[in-house]
């Protein structure tokens, strides 16, 4: 299980690309300097990308010598902006810069990434500290899953406990004190296995961080893109907890039926991708689960009693799993004959497509692909879903 953050970099650039990035600053400009040293890397090239919400853009590089030094230059930023200094395929380190600021960083280039000394940046010293408690988190949680034995729910108890003590740590230290600050930001976008560690919309405490982190931002760059991004999202996370009435179910499940399915896509346990619309012509469950819990095993065998008494007629049950430990997900998962795909970072999108607040939940789709009821509308399952199969595609 590998942690997916900020600090994982496979620099790849080319002389190509590096003739066609920005060009840095000349030393007489102000703005922002990175320097240092980086040991044992002589004839190595180090490289300087820039960090965005998008991904990773190639700026400047340099060919180390003996000596190991190095001095990259910026433009002056009107916000906080994340860098990564690295060599192809020896790791990287993350800087954060802001306004006019000059940054020492000394390396080793042996293990590059999980040891360095950085002046000038006291968010960028946060930010080693946060990827050095997520090191021993990630250590902590492939020690569990080495467990494959039928305690697996309790390891997964375990694993879910330990996470939270890391995240309340999190919260204590970054979040709550310094809402505004770059490795606040930083703490809210990691990940593990591609899971958000704080999940807006699946938790309602992170919907609060990131509406807090969010309003901090917002009122000293308003126009930043990440600020913009991180507002809509801290929007639509506070919406996902909302108390939906009777009423909104029915207009909301109204309105999807006129527009038709909203489209899916996700990849099942082979990893190939399956989409929603390849099942058109039959009659569909689509299920929003979650395996690790407490009553998963209950629900799923009576899922299977639907299955195996209706899928030679044409049903199909479509099972989105938003499970965090994507290693447990696909040995559950095996069990079941039916669609099991795994939400991953698609999950939110989804969820608020189909105005899901809690899972489990469910809704059926007839042979046409339009959504006619979800979950709490339904008092006899067997009646309705006889009664769609009886219905001919138009």
């Amino acid at each position: 299980m590998k942690i997916q953050s900020f600090k994982r970099l496979f620099f790849t650039a080319t002389a190509a690309v590096l003739l066609l990035a920005i060009a840095s600053c000349s030393d007489s400009e102000p703005g922002i300097t990175i320097k240092g040293e980086v040991k044992n890397a002589g004839g190595k090239m180090l490289y300087l990308a820039h960090s965005g919400i998008k991904g990773m853009t190639l700026l400047d590089s340099v060919k180390l010598d003996e000596s190991g030094e190095f001095e990259f230059h910026r433009p002056k930023l009107e916000s906080f902006e994340f860098y990564h200094i690295g060599i192809r395929n020896e790791g990287s380190i993350i800087i954060v810069a802001e306004g006019e600021e000059t940054i020492t960083v000394n390396a080793d280039a042996k293990k590059l990434g999980e040891a360095c000394t950085i002046t000038g940046s006291e968010e960028s010293k946060k930010i080693q500290k946060i990827n050095g408690k997520m090191a021993e988190l990630e250590k902590e949680i492939a020690r569990m899953v080495e467990n494959t034995t039928p305690e697996r729910k309790k390891t997964l108890d375990r694993i879910d406990s330990l996470i939270a003590v890391y995240k309340e740590e999190f919260v204590k230290e970054y979040i709550a004190p310094s809402p505004n600050k770059a490795s606040t930001y930083y703490t809210l976008m990691l990940q593990i296995n591609s899971t958000p560690l704080f999940n807006p919309y699946s938790n309602k405490a992170d919907s609060r961080y990131y509406a807090a982190v969010a309003t901090a931002l917002e009122n000293l760059y308003p126009k930043q893109e990440r600020t913009r991004h991180l507002v809509e999202t801290a929007k639509k996370g506070v919406m996902a907890h909302r108390t939906v009435t009777e009423e909104e179910i029915d207009s909301i499940t109204a309105e999807v039926k006129t527009s038709g399915m909203f489209e899916i896509t996700l990849p099942n346990r082979e990893e190939k991708e399956i989409s929603l619309s390849s099942l058109s012509g039959k009659v569909v469950l689509l299920d929003f689960t979650i395996y690790n819990h407490e009553n998963s095993g209950a629900r799923n065998r009576e899922l299977k009693a639907l299955y195996d008494k209706y899928r030679e007629k044409g049903f199909e049950i479509y099972q989105i799993s938003f499970d965090s430990h994507s290693h447990y997900w696909k040995q559950i998962a095996k069990e079941y004959p039916w669609i099991c795909v795994h939400a991953g970072k698609k999950g939110a999108e989804y969820l608020t497509l189909y105005n899901v607040s809690s899972v489990p939940t469910f809704f059926l789709i007839n042979r046409n692909s339009e959504v006619v009821m979800r979950d709490v509308q339904i008092e006899d399952m067997h009646k309705e879903i006889e009664k769609l199969l009886n219905e001919k595609a138009q």
